[in-house]
């Protein structure tokens, strides 16, 4: 296998582990949403969100759970 080759494969697994990490974000950040009576994001306006945006906004709601918790 060519040097091309591997360096294709490794950038598809990374594209797809990264993938499957944003996919949990959004349904976890859409679960937190309906626990909190929130309207739910469509996973579309999700999508358009960067990795770093998606785990700042899931912290936010994780935070509101948690203080209705208390």
């Amino acid at each position: 296998m060519s040097i091309a080759e591997q360096l294709i494969q490794r950038g598809q697994r990374e594209g797809r582990q990264t993938g499957r990490q944003e996919g949990r974000l959004e349904g976890q950040i859409q679960l937190c949403q309906q626990m909190l009576g929130l309207p739910v994001s469509p996973a579309e306006e999700l999508e358009r969100k960067e990795t770093s945006e998606l785990q700042t906004l899931l912290r936010e709601l994780e935070g509101r759970l948690r203080q209705r918790m208390k």
